[in-house]
């Protein structure tokens, strides 16, 4: 990922946030509430940007190694 499609650091913030109400339990309708979304369906549309984008860094971090992941 280039630098200039590097997200925010408030937006990585507010993913590890998500990850972590999830992790721990939530529901999309809480962890909305609490990340300041308007629905369930933003929180699960932003926790599912969270895992491409964690995907996406994860394939291009281990291309240098020789790693390759089935996709």
């Amino acid at each position: 990922m280039s630098r200039k499609n590097a997200p925010s650091p408030e937006l990585v913030e507010r993913e590890l946030r998500i990850i972590e109400l999830r992790r721990a339990g939530a529901t999309w309708e809480q962890i909305a509430k609490v990340v300041g979304f308007a629905n369930a369906s933003g929180a699960y549309k932003a926790y599912q940007k969270a895992a491409e984008r964690d995907r996406k860094s994860t394939r291009l971090n281990s291309s240098h190694l020789g790693i390759s992941y089935a996709v």
